[in-house]
């Protein structure tokens, strides 16, 4: 089977090494000059699976709204309204909590793992060896008391999965790493998770692409691609700068690059659903127009009539009429909800 993989960063190159290796014809297309220029190149290198963890966690959200208000703070709020990103938060909060973290730091090991176990596989295969590869241990250090706390959650889930961990105190933190000892930065603890390493992901991607290179895996350096072009439900060829590319198979591996190009399949079937959320917003302002126009109490408050802000025993239609609208209006609200989940 023919397969293109849209990407020659880590993953795109790890994809194509396995394709390769279970018989497929493989071709990789980036719009870099060459293998691992884009993230793969900036990447600070960190293979620390047992460091890996839920952004949510317990006391993440004070956390961040603190962080929010630095001058060089690494969080930025957007005041443009956005279904999907207020559906993101929402989910968010609700999985900083210490149950929540527990169960996701678990997910997470168990997918970092595998991955450091594919790297060392086709480190020793291929093999890789010029990528400056070191397994040294992995230092978490946590400067308060709540930090350390987040930190003992860690610890329990490693311990659960099975992973080699030590907490250590402040001065086993300096005896540890002597380029502490000096700081005045206060130090609560640390978590060293001795299973942990690092590399140089761009030594790497380049070898790895050389060595599939040489095994007959066309590679297509430079070629900016465009569009994905589908035929009923399946993909039927990508559109880049150079022409047209069809396969079998197609893996798009393009990182923050690839919502940009695949958003556009989904295109036909979200239209429907923000044509529907239009129409009931547009229904819901009918029915507070009709509420401010009818309602003779909030006519007075509008104009400032007193006479007729008096109290008034309402009459059975006009309570039945408030009713039904607000009956109405509440059923509205709960569509509007339930529609803007589904866009989301």
């Amino acid at each position: 089977m023919k397969v293109l993989v849209l990407g020659a960063g880590v993953v795109g190159l790890a994809t194509a090494y396995y394709l390769w290796k279970d018989g497929h014809e493989v071709v990789v297309v980036d719009r870099q000059p060459g293998p691992g220029q884009a993230s793969s190149y900036g990447n600070a290198g960190g293979l620390c699976p047992s460091f890996a963890g839920p952004w949510a966690a317990p006391g993440m959200v004070a956390k961040v709204l603190g962080m929010s208000l630095q001058a060089d703070s690494p969080i930025r709020f957007s005041l443009m309204p956005n279904w999907q990103r207020l559906r993101w938060v929402m989910q968010w909060m609700q999985n900083c909590n210490a149950e929540k973290f527990r169960i996701n730091k678990l997910r997470m090991q168990r997918v970092a793992h595998y991955s450091f176990a594919c790297l060392k596989e086709i480190s020793a295969e291929a093999p890789i060896t010029g990528f400056d590869f070191c397994q040294g241990g992995v230092l978490q250090i946590f400067r308060t008391q709540a930090e350390l706390d987040v930190g003992r959650l860690s610890a329990k889930a490693l311990q659960e999965y099975g992973v080699a961990w030590k907490l250590l105190t402040a001065d086993e933190v300096r005896r540890a790493e002597p380029a502490l000892a000096r700081t005045t930065v206060p130090i609560a603890g640390a978590l060293q998770m001795p299973a942990d390493g690092s590399g140089d992901s761009f030594k790497f991607a380049n070898q790895l692409a050389a060595f599939l290179e040489a095994r007959g895996v066309i590679f297509k350096y430079a070629t900016p691609i465009t569009a994905i072009h589908t035929e009923g439900d399946g993909v039927s060829g990508i559109m880049t700068a150079a022409g047209p590319l069809k396969a079998d198979a197609y893996v798009v591996a393009l990182g923050n690059g690839a919502p940009m190009l695949v958003a556009p399949l989904n295109y036909h079937k979200n239209i429907g659903k923000w044509l529907l959320l239009a129409l009931v917003v547009l229904h819901i302002v009918a029915i507070v127009y009709y509420l401010l126009k009818k309602h003779k109490l909030v006519q007075a408050m509008l104009h400032g009539d007193k006479e007729l802000i008096s109290p008034v025993p309402p009459s059975r239609d006009d309570a039945a009429s408030r009713a039904g609208a607000l009956l109405v209006f509440a059923v509205s609200c709960g569509v509007v909800y339930w529609i803007s989940s589904l866009a989301a």
